[in-house]
C-alpha cells in the first residue's frame, strides 16, 4: 500500500468532502442555494472564481470579506459594501 504525501492529502481531501456534504451541503438548515442570473447584475469584470461572493451579498445584503484589494476596488465601484479580511 502507498502512503505517500499525496494519497494522505487525498484521504484527507476525501474526509473533508464528506464531512461537508454531510453536515452542511445536504443539511436545509444549513445551506441554502445562492440562484442570482448573472445577468441581473453586472458580473463581466469580476474574475468567474469571485461570483459567488457577489451572488451571496445580494442574497444576504450583508458585506463582502476578502482577501482581494483588486476584487475590493471591483466591489467599491459597484457600490457593494466590502471589508479587507484583516480590516474585518
Amino acid at each position: 500500500m502507498n502512503f505517500s504525501k499525496k494519497t494522505s492529502q487525498d484521504i484527507v481531501l476525501k474526509k473533508i468532502k464528506s464531512i461537508y456534504l454531510g453536515l452542511i451541503r445536504y443539511n436545509s438548515q444549513k445551506y441554502k442555494e445562492v440562484d442570482i442570473k448573472e445577468e441581473e447584475i453586472a458580473l463581466k469584470e469580476i474574475n468567474q472564481n469571485d461570483v459567488y461572493l457577489i451572488k451571496n451579498y445580494y442574497k444576504a445584503k450583508d458585506c463582502v470579506i476578502t482577501k482581494d484589494t483588486k476584487l475590493k476596488d471591483q466591489l467599491k465601484r459597484m457600490n457593494i459594501l466590502s471589508k479587507l479580511r484583516d480590516e474585518f
